[in-house]
């Protein structure tokens, strides 16, 4: 069902999405293409908040603090998977597998190297941050509009 605070809280991390893939992108190696890296993250995020955030919204502030850490935590990995996935195709139109297994193992490596770049404190404070953040607010926007 919709509700202010579903919709506040996936607004903001889509913006939190659009402000770290800013950072991820100078982390990715030179030449990685990224033209749609974040609008896919910001429309996977905005996602979790609504379906993730939302449903456990409205249990008060520290409740909701942890959920919003739990958010992030899922956002990241359907966004790691959804890239693992999409690089793991490019190198497989390339030939770089040698057949199916091989190319789903080289998409849990590719996962890892971009899970490997959520350990950068930029990315990894930004999003801890911002998950406390957005959950205060959230928590906020229910008790407000409830």
């Amino acid at each position: 069902m919709p509700t202010a605070a579903r919709m506040i809280t996936a607004v903001l991390f889509a913006a939190l999405a659009f402000y770290t893939s800013g950072i991820a992108k100078t982390l990715l190696p030179e030449g990685t293409p990224t033209g749609v890296f974040t609008p896919w993250a910001m429309f996977v995020s905005a996602l979790c908040a609504w379906q993730v955030f939302g449903r456990l919204i409205g249990r008060g502030y520290v409740s909701s603090i942890n959920t919003g850490v739990y958010a992030i935590a899922v956002a990241m990995f359907f966004v790691t998977t959804l890239f693992s996935i999409v690089e793991m195709i490019k190198r497989s139109m390339r030939l770089q597998y040698d057949g199916p297994m091989d190319a789903l193992v080289g998409m849990f490596g590719i996962a890892l190297e971009y899970g490997v770049m959520f350990l950068d404190p930029r990315i990894g404070g930004t999003l801890l941050i911002g998950g406390i953040v957005t959950g205060i607010i959230g928590e906020w926007a229910e008790n407000k509009w409830h």
